[in-house]
């Protein structure tokens, strides 16, 4: 990514998303008094925390056919050559490095927990990237890596599409997808009644409509509408986004990713408010205002930015270090720390939250050091493209 194409609030928006699904897989809820003010709140929104996955998808969505449209050109097979280098560079090292610890791990621990040995068991479908199609029938696994796996079978078919079609009728797939999923949510709802929570959840055509969305909206600022310059079609479908979401919490009391009836469209509706999100922290002429400003000031501060640059290996490491906190660390704190708590939030939680973020943190950087960094300074031998095509203060 150039410093031409860098624009700091998308990496805040990296550190929401991951703080987000830290709270919701990893915070220790059982320390949190649902029955008091505060520690109710805080329940349902770390219960809401799975929209960050959604987050990640919109983003990547936006990303990734940015990437692809702007390399769009006369050499078709020098940019899919270059766009899957890139990838991999970035993706695999630190998930299989990830995989091969855990099951080593697995191989000599006797009676090791059964989230281990689960996995170790279903290993093939997880080097695959296959494991999202098993997650919902199979016993307790290592569960976050489903959304790699969504993302990397995007990653797989998309630039496919991209490459082999124009900018119209490349809308029309995306808006076509974006009607796709919550249906295909609702088929499965019918159909799978004991596996349909998972199903509808952890598999790919369910959740298309969030990366499509994305695409739609790199598409867009690069149409050169004079609908999207004053943003007041943005703002007004933001505003759509969020009475629906307000609606679905004053109705359901929660706001869950997968439901019957019309809370199926919680997915779909979360997205479209994140692609708000996205196109107004991005440095358009329409978003030149008091309130973008402000909102762009917030998700470029250094902490929210250092945390959204190393997320692809926090999400990594979370759940491992979460259920190993749980199992080996959890009581030793429980028994120093009391039953201190503020209106249902305890100290507990507190301190084993900020520990686990702390852990993954800390590998994190350590991870970027060792693994991350050597080999994404490999992507300059693949460029995209010969001259940078996007318009200002869209991402490459």
């Amino acid at each position: 990514m150039t410093d031409r194409s860098y624009i700091a609030p998308l990496d805040g928006i990296r550190g929401l998303a991951i703080l987000l699904v830290l709270g919701h897989q990893g915070a220790f809820a059982s320390a949190i008094d649902g029955d008091m003010l505060l520690g109710g709140l805080l329940m349902r929104v770390l219960d809401a925390g799975w929209v960050g996955v959604q987050l990640f998808f919109v983003l990547s969505g936006f990303l990734i056919t940015g990437i692809l449209v702007d390399a769009k050109g006369a050499n078709i097979v020098r940019s899919f050559k270059h766009f899957y280098l890139r990838r991999a560079v970035r993706i695999f090292p630190v998930y299989y490095v990830t995989l091969v610890v855990l099951f080593i791990a697995a191989a000599l621990i006797t009676d090791g927990p059964d989230w281990l040995e689960n996995t170790y068991d279903h290993d093939i479908w997880f080097l695959l990237y296959l494991n999202n199609w098993i997650t919902p029938f199979a016993d307790e696994l290592l569960g976050h890596f489903w959304s790699l796996a969504v993302e990397e079978q995007f990653y797989l078919l998309w630039p496919l599409v991209v490459f082999t079609v124009n900018r119209k009728a490349l809308v029309w797939v995306c808006l076509g997808l974006i009607l796709f999923s919550p249906a295909f949510r609702f088929y499965l709802t019918l159909v799978d009644v004991e596996h349909y929570k998972l199903t509808a959840y952890v598999w790919t055509p369910a959740r298309l409509d969030a990366l499509a969305m994305g695409a739609l909206l790199a598409l867009a600022v690069r149409s050169g509408t004079p609908l999207f310059k004053s943003g007041k079609l943005m703002l007004t479908l933001g505003m759509v986004a969020a009475v629906y979401i307000a609606v679905a919490l004053a109705t359901q009391y929660r706001f869950v990713p997968v439901s019957t009836g019309w809370p199926i469209l919680n997915q779909t509706l979360c997205a479209l408010l994140f692609v708000v999100l996205i196109y107004f922290c991005l440095d358009l002429k329409g978003n030149q205002n008091p309130l973008t400003t402000m909102l762009k000031s917030a998700l470029s501060g250094q902490v929210i930015r250092s945390i959204g640059k190393y997320s692809y290996a926090i999400y990594v490491f979370h759940l491992p270090v979460s259920l190993l906190l749980r199992a080996h660390v959890h009581p030793h704190i429980e028994a120093h720390v009391g039953n201190f708590s503020i209106s249902g939030i305890s100290l507990l939680f507190v301190v084993e939250a900020g520990l686990l973020l702390a852990v993954t943190y800390l590998l994190a950087r350590i991870s970027w050091l060792l693994v991350e960094k050597p080999f994404l300074e490999l992507k300059h031998r693949w460029p995209m493209t010969e001259r940078p095509a996007v318009p200002a203060g869209v991402p490459a």
